[in-house]
């Protein structure tokens, strides 16, 4: 433990995998929509960035055990070794997720139409330009739906919107809504199956393996009060 090289890229290490956990705990959990997912590996590329300027100008607030090594020492070294590590790290992210930067105007619209620009609508976006920018500049005026909005999460909101006021965007809001962006939920079932399914219960029918799973899984709370006075 004497050798302080060794002791100071472990000490960084900790650290950015610490960064490198929060962003993955963002991206897990229920109802998670692609716009979620996207705006949080923006903020972490931001935060990489901000990290890289801080390294170099030897601040290390966001990198305390490395700070606590070098401290240590007692000496601090005439630069950091790795900033270039983070610009590595920044360029991998830029290069796997891409294809984000040509999805982020749909997304604008998907979680906040009313700051949403009607000419920065494409066909890729909505079917039909000109009643998206109609039924938009409609949906701005409507002050029950701003409401709406600032009270719920995009995937709530637009389940209030109404397909026959609002078709356009209601069916490009949907179609956004069902792009995947994690396997999440998958790996909840399958987990969920293993503990219901196992060795001692290896006898449960699909059927009753199907609602059991989906009990287990659903986030639906029975009304217990009201099941109970009809059944009375």
């Amino acid at each position: 433990m004497c050798d302080h090289s060794w002791l100071t890229k472990l000490a960084f290490l900790t650290d950015i995998t610490k960064h490198l956990n929060d962003l993955n705990l963002k991206l897990q959990g229920q109802m998670k929509c692609l716009s979620d997912m996207i705006v949080a590996i923006d903020a972490f590329k931001s935060k990489l960035t901000l990290f890289k300027t801080q390294l170099s100008a030897m601040n290390w607030t966001h990198f305390p055990c490395l700070g606590e090594v070098l401290q240590a020492r007692e000496t601090y070294p005439e630069r950091c070794d790795f900033v270039a590590e983070l610009e590595n790290l920044l360029q991998e992210f830029q290069l796997r997720f891409r294809e984000c930067n040509s999805i982020k105007a749909h997304f604008h619209f998907f979680r906040n139409p009313f700051t949403f620009d009607p000419n920065d609508f494409t066909d890729s976006i909505v079917n039909d330009v000109s009643k998206a920018q109609l039924e938009i500049l409609e949906i701005n005026s409507d002050d029950e739906l701003a409401r709406s909005h600032a009270q719920r999460n995009p995937a709530e909101f637009w389940q209030t919107v109404n397909q026959y006021s609002y078709p356009t965007l209601k069916t490009a809001a949907n179609k956004l809504l069902c792009m995947v962006g994690s396997t999440y939920s998958c790996e909840q079932l399958f987990s969920q199956m293993n503990v219901v399914k196992n060795k001692l219960r290896n006898r449960l029918t699909q059927d009753h393996l199907m609602c059991q799973l989906r009990t287990s899984i659903n986030s639906y709370s029975p009304r217990f009060d009201s099941i109970q006075y009809t059944a009375d």
